[in-house]
């Protein structure tokens, strides 16, 4: 056991390192960016950005989910982690050049072809994604390895934010800079994995690149259901809107990010390939310890949420200065992602997907996606950035409240009153 909680901490916090690289950095960068080009250039940005998430989570197809189960059961056979991480490769990169047909296409739309440059350079950004093996590193639970490279890679474009960006017109550089880090970081990655685990070339066949599509095609549906709707949200405000409010909404959404990032991210990347082979092993164990997760991460992020929305006019006042304090009241709203994403994080990922409810998990999901959409076509118009995060807001919390009843239902999740006061007076069991 204590190897276990050893192993869990010691890849907790390398994720972290990662974590803090991807968001603390570019946070560093954030008061220099936003007065130097302000809030429509910053809106501009962060609406292509939710434009070519869209094409991200195609490229990355959910493998971080679906491949980590599988690299967690086979940790230990070389042939089998040579095959299955070229095909993984293989099947991305077919998937990124594949896509940037229908990028050009999009480009020819005005809306779209004012900023092309925008596109372009952040199109590029998945090309890293591709090749950043994470579900290897996940499912062998070495995320550690990756650690420094990330950190030290972000702190380089970093520092040359603030060499490059002197004025508006240097905006390019925000996203050409983003798009580079990833792709060095995930260039380092996959060289870096194959000379770690003494990966042996594997020369892939298109039916396997088929048949790996084919197999991920239901978990990839589930995980794009509920990444679709939240990008959604912005592009929405973006189309019917202006900038502006997406510059509003981009910066709330931000600092919620960053605080998940930095907490949520890191323990359900952790947790995610030990809950996998805690309940292929000992599944008793599995739901006990899942029981615990459940109880102490609703805990943690609950107060999460309420210190964001203590401190968050002085957070927005410090990092944007005042010309972002209409975004005030949508990060009041959007501070609750962190409760709801906790518990939807322990009682989805770590619980239907590690326990093979990929169906209820799709069911859930595909719900919500609609459910968000309807939303904000009522809201959006009235209350504008207010009205989709209001639209969020309502949607996390019918997922959360779903993946917790199914598991109830199940039989899965047994938690009272009297239960959870004894999970608390107690350290959790690993």
């Amino acid at each position: 056991m204590e190897r276990t909680i050893k192993r869990l901490l010691q890849n907790f916090f390398s994720l972290n390192l990662v974590q803090f690289a991807n968001y603390i950095f570019p946070l560093i960068t954030l008061p220099y960016i936003v007065r130097i080009i302000g809030p429509e250039r910053y809106g501009t940005i962060n609406f292509a950005q939710a434009v070519i998430q869209y094409f991200t989570l195609v490229v990355l197809y959910s493998f971080d989910l679906s491949i980590t189960r599988e690299v967690s059961a086979h940790r230990d056979d070389r042939v089998y982690l040579s095959r299955i991480f070229y095909t993984v490769l293989s099947a991305r990169l077919l998937l990124f050049f594949c896509l940037a047909v229908p990028l050009m296409g999009l480009l020819l739309i005005p809306r779209f072809a004012t900023n092309w440059q925008i596109y372009i350079a952040l199109y590029c950004m998945n090309l890293g994604f591709a090749l950043f093996p994470m579900f290897l590193y996940q499912g062998i639970e070495e995320i550690q390895k990756v650690a420094f490279f990330n950190f030290l890679i972000k702190l380089i474009f970093t520092i040359s934010i603030f060499i490059f960006l002197r004025t508006e017109s240097d905006y390019l550089f925000v996203p050409v800079s983003t798009s580079l880090g990833y792709l060095v970081v995930g260039i380092i990655a996959c060289i870096y994995a194959i000379y770690r685990y003494s990966l042996m070339f594997y020369r892939v066949k298109l039916r396997e690149i088929a048949l790996l599509l084919h197999d991920g095609f239901r978990l990839f549906v589930s995980s794009i259901t509920i990444n679709l709707y939240t990008t959604t949200n912005t592009v929405l405000l973006g189309l019917f809107i202006g900038d502006v409010a997406v510059g509003y909404f981009a910066a709330a959404e931000k600092i919620v990010t960053i605080v998940q990032s930095l907490t949520l991210y890191p323990l359900t990347q952790t947790l995610y390939p030990f809950f996998s082979k805690t309940m292929h092993d000992d599944h008793r164990r599995g739901v006990k310890i899942l029981e615990q997760g459940v109880v102490w991460v609703g805990v943690i992020t609950f107060f999460l949420s309420v210190i964001v929305t203590l401190l968050g006019p002085t957070i927005l006042r410090i990092l944007y200065g005042t010309k972002f304090i209409p975004a005030t009241s949508v990060l009041t709203i959007l501070a609750w992602l962190l409760f709801l994403r906790g518990l939807s994080g322990m009682c989805g990922i770590q619980g239907l997907l590690n326990l093979k409810m990929d169906t209820d998990y799709l069911r859930i999901t595909t719900v919500g996606m609609f459910f968000c959409l309807i939303l904000n076509v009522f809201l959006l118009p009235h209350f504008a950035e207010r009205g989709t995060a209001l639209a969020w807001i309502i949607t996390e919390t019918y997922i959360a409240g779903a993946m917790y009843t199914v598991l109830k239902k199940k039989g899965v999740l047994t938690l009272t009153f009297s239960k959870i006061r004894t999970i608390l007076s107690r350290v959790p069991y690993v």
